[in-house]
């Protein structure tokens, strides 16, 4: 019995830490757009933010910068 606590008494610390996690605007940084470009609030995609998911994350006739998938 006591090794089935060991592990629950080991993660519990870690995840306590724990704040909150977001995605990183990736997309906007590549085509120099804000991420109410794309959406109503977010996850919530707009027309325009629906269009770019359809279209494969690209905008016709505009080229994506290069940028590490970062968050600072």
């Amino acid at each position: 019995m006591r090794k089935v606590w060991i592990p629950i008494v080991l993660l519990i610390p870690p995840l306590a830490l724990v704040v909150s996690s977001g995605a990183t605007p990736q997309f906007a940084r590549q085509y120099d757009l804000d991420c109410s470009s794309c959406h109503v609030h977010v996850p919530k995609l707009n027309t325009f933010g629906e269009e770019f998911l359809a279209n494969g994350y690209t905008l016709p006739g505009r080229e994506a910068k290069a940028t590490p998938p970062l968050s600072v």
